[in-house]
């Protein structure tokens, strides 16, 4: 997996060598390897064998876009997993009695408006016999690091109340497997988490934002006026676990890592010159968009951590502007499930006092305060003309 990840980093459009190493590591990947390990080395495994496909899909710079073309090897890695999440999951019946009672998926589509999201409390967005999509309101701690003494463990709140989520308590007690954990989000920023309820889901769901086929869909207001020509960046994020709650950085030696971009307007808020974006992540790096907005230039309004001035930001905007609206995955049957919430009312407050620089950018400020863009996909949303 490291030697991948470092071929990564290169940046190098080479399908020849790209196909032999996928040849190679299909030998090594074996039948029934991964079952036979025992539990706690088939995990780790695992984790790094759906780590190899990210990195050979960055090295190749593919660009989904809704089209996949799968490979022997992405195959062979996909029968693995799902063939460990299952024997997994045959260890504990009581998770797959629960599911069976449940009708197919609720909903192929959830949304929900502000009104109806507690501002302080998580939220069920999405529930299917296979998963489960919460809103995470700011302040919540998803994962260890950043969390300070004012975040409260989302964890333990669904130990409390899994019955309500239709959680298992033995995958939220399992710290190897994330404890069902497929998304992150950083303490400060609210927005859709993702949460598996059996292992064979985690498994599956793992499969697909190593092939980038979940869509993660962020809405953030950042400094500066950002050039409606940047679409992209594709800037390595590296993070060392043993440095602590310390930022992360843009460095040769990190990890591949994608963001896209669509400018949507240009504001400003008094004489501060701002831009709401759309970002959708094709990584999935600590801090990757914060990392990668403050290494262009333009980091998000209200961030301390990675923006000197953060702090005073917090006059006029409460928290980090950055906020994951919409989710979309697929069911074991194909069926592809979305889950899209507005903007929390302190995001929508900040957004009130802006002031648009032109025509469009004021339509599309309004639009976000009063109408319902949040409902639709990438590519259904325009980014303000050059």
């Amino acid at each position: 997996g490291n030697y991948l990840w470092s071929f990564s980093r290169l940046r190098r459009s080479d399908d020849e060598l790209v196909n032999l190493i996928e040849r190679k590591a299909m030998n090594r990947l074996g039948k029934n390897r991964l079952v036979s390990l025992p539990d706690s080395q088939a995990a780790v495994a695992a984790g790094s064998i759906l780590g190899s496909l990210s990195a050979l899909r960055l090295a190749r710079d593919e660009d989904r876009d809704g089209s996949w073309t799968p490979t022997e090897y992405s195959m062979g890695v996909r029968n693995a997993v799902l063939a460990l999440g299952k024997k997994l999951d045959e260890r504990a019946p009581s998770a797959k009695k629960d599911n069976e009672k449940k009708e197919t998926a609720l909903a192929k589509f959830s949304e929900l408006p502000t009104d109806d999201l507690d501002p302080d409390m998580p939220t069920l967005i999405l529930d299917t016999p296979e998963a489960a999509v919460l809103h995470k309101p700011p302040g919540w701690q998803v994962d260890t690091q950043d969390v300070g003494r004012m975040g409260q463990k989302l964890l333990d709140f669904l130990r409390v109340h899994n019955s309500e989520c239709g959680l298992p308590p033995f995958l939220l007690n399992d710290a190897p497997h994330n404890f069902g954990f497929l998304t992150r989000l950083d303490t400060p920023s609210s927005g859709l988490l993702l949460v598996a309820k059996t292992f064979e889901a985690y498994y599956s769901l793992r499969f697909q934002f190593a092939e980038d086929l979940v869509e993660r869909n962020y809405i953030s207001l950042v400094h500066g006026l950002v050039d409606p020509a940047l679409t992209r960046t594709m800037q390595p994020v590296g993070y060392s676990r043993i440095q602590g709650p310390v930022p992360s950085e843009i460095e040769d030696c990190g990890s591949a890592a994608g963001t896209d971009i669509k400018v949507l307007a240009h504001c400003q808020h008094k004489e501060i010159p701002c831009s709401l974006l759309l970002m959708r992540i094709r990584s999935g790096r600590r801090h990757q968009i914060r990392t990668h907005m403050a290494s262009l230039g333009h980091p998000l309004v209200g961030d301390a951590k990675y923006f000197a001035r953060g702090l005073q930001d917090h006059e006029w905007c409460p928290r980090n502007f950055l906020h994951r609206y919409r989710l979309e995955f697929d069911s074991s049957d194909g069926t592809r499930q979305r889950a899209a919430v507005s903007l929390p009312d302190d995001l929508r407050e900040t957004l009130q006092g802006l002031t648009a620089q032109d025509p469009s950018s004021q339509r599309t400020i309004q639009a976000w305060l009063k109408e319902e863009p949040w409902k639709l996909s990438w590519s259904e949303l325009s980014a303000l003309e050059s």
